[in-house]
C-alpha cells in the first residue's frame, strides 16, 4: 500500500525541540500539555510504508502571551528557519525534495519524499517572496491558520483580503498548489471563484460529522471533487 501523509509539521516541531529523527516512542515527551503526545518520527513513517508527505512550514501567531510572530517581517524569518532545516534533512539524504510531478515516488523509500507546504501565508510579503519560497521547494501555500492578512481562517470569519487576492494571482502565475484546509468558508468561495489553479484540502474533515468552521461542508466538498482536488482527513 502506498501512504501519503498529506500534512507534517516536522521543521516546526523539531525546532521546538522535538527529536523527529527518532522514532516517536523513544522521544522525550515534553510539555504534553502544550505540545501534545509525540506520534510521529521519520523512522516510524518508513516502517508505516508512507511513500510521500506535504511537509509544513508552520509559523505560530502571536498568540497574546508573548509566543509566536506579530510582523510579517518575523514570520518570514522563522518560515527561512523551516527551509533551512528542512534542507538539512536533504542533505543528509533523511528525506527527498520532491519539486515537479516527475519526482513523485512510486513506492516507499528510505529516503522520505517530501513536498513542502506553506501553512498560513504571512511570510509571503511580496512576489519576490514567493519566488524565494518557490525556488527553496515551496509547492503547496495555504492562506490562513487563524486569520492571516490575506484570509479569514478557523474562528475567524471573512473573505479574501485585497492582499490575499494578488497572492493568490502570484501563486497562480507559479503554479503552485492552493491549500483549502483551515480556511474560512466565505474566503474559501472567494478562492475557487477567482482562480482555475490546482487546489486541495490537505487536512480537513466533513462538517456533518463534526460541526465546526474547521471542517468541510458537504457543498465544499462537492466543489472540490468537481475541480479534481485531493481531500486529507485528520486523525
Amino acid at each position: 500500500m502506498f501512504i501519503v501523509d498529506a500534512h507534517l509539521d516536522l521543521a516546526y516541531n523539531a525546532l521546538h525541540g522535538r527529536e523527529v529523527l527518532l522514532p516517536a516512542a523513544r522521544q522525550t515527551p515534553g510539555n504534553i500539555q502544550e505540545d501534545g503526545i509525540p506520534s510521529v518520527g521519520l523512522p516510524d513513517l518508513r516502517r508505516g510504508s508512507v511513500g510521500l508527505v506535504c511537509a509544513t512550514i508552520f509559523c505560530e501567531p502571536d498568540d497574546g502571551k508573548g509566543k509566536g510572530y506579530r510582523t510579517a517581517d518575523q514570520a518570514h524569518a522563522e518560515a527561512r528557519r523551516h527551509i533551512d532545516w528542512y534542507q538539512e534533512q536533504f542533505a543528509g539524504g533523511e528525506m527527498k525534495l520532491v519539486r515537479t510531478a516527475t519526482e513523485l515516488p512510486t513506492a516507499p523509500a528510505n529516503s522520505i519524499s517530501t513536498i513542502i507546504l506553506m501553512e498560513g501565508a504571512d511570510p509571503l510579503r511580496n512576489e519576490e517572496d514567493v519566488r524565494w519560497f518557490f525556488e527553496a521547494g515551496v509547492r503547496i501555500v495555504g492562506l490562513a491558520w487563524k486569520r492571516t492578512r490575506h484570509a479569514g481562517g478557523t474562528g475567524a470569519p471573512g473573505p479574501l483580503t485585497d492582499e490575499g487576492r494578488r497572492l493568490v494571482r502570484v501563486l497562480d502565475h507559479f503554479g503552485i498548489i492552493h491549500d483549502a484546509s483551515h480556511l474560512a468558508e466565505e474566503s474559501f468561495w472567494n478562492l475557487l471563484e477567482m482562480t482555475d489553479g490546482p487546489i486541495m484540502a490537505s487536512h480537513s474533515n466533513c462538517r456533518a460529522f463534526n460541526p465546526t468552521d474547521r471542517q468541510l461542508s458537504d457543498k465544499m466538498i462537492k466543489a472540490l471533487v468537481a475541480r479534481g482536488a485531493v481531500i486529507g482527513i485528520n486523525f
